[in-house]
């Protein structure tokens, strides 16, 4: 089991350093690269939204928190924007939504991930995956 935890940082660019921890992380174990790429776009979105709504933008943008236990994986991101009503996002798929801004985020999460969850109280967001190995190629 591997469990790691990390500050945020306030810039976008330093926030991709946290990413890049937790895919090497994955690659090490190695995890098929395509579900590694899931879990790089969905962290990344959800770093991204913490940068993007931290009240002030001195220290930490909020907190990563993961585990890797054999083949599950919980990521969890705290942040210290106001929260927001998760299941009010915009459905960008929908034919009227198709050139708005706003809630490709979060389908991306929703969708990369087995499992997600949003506490509005604490502004954290729960992600899971279960990982699998690449196949040998004989």
């Amino acid at each position: 089991m591997i469990e790691e935890s990390h500050n945020i940082p306030p810039q976008i660019s330093q926030a991709r350093l946290v990413v890049s921890k937790v895919i090497e992380v994955l690659e090490a174990a190695g995890f098929a690269t395509s579900e590694c790429f899931d879990v790089k776009s969905a962290l990344t979105e959800a770093l991204t939204n913490a940068v993007k709504c931290q009240p002030e933008p001195s220290g930490p943008a909020g907190h990563v928190w993961y585990r890797l236990d054999g083949d599950h994986l919980t990521i969890r991101v705290t942040d210290r924007g106001p929260g927001f009503d998760w299941n009010a996002c915009l459905d960008p798929t929908s034919p009227e939504y198709l050139l708005k801004e706003g809630g490709r985020g979060v389908f991306l999460i929703k969708n990369l991930m087995d499992r997600v969850a949003y506490d509005r109280e604490s502004r954290t967001l729960t992600m899971e995956k279960r990982l699998s190995k690449p196949r040998d190629i004989e």
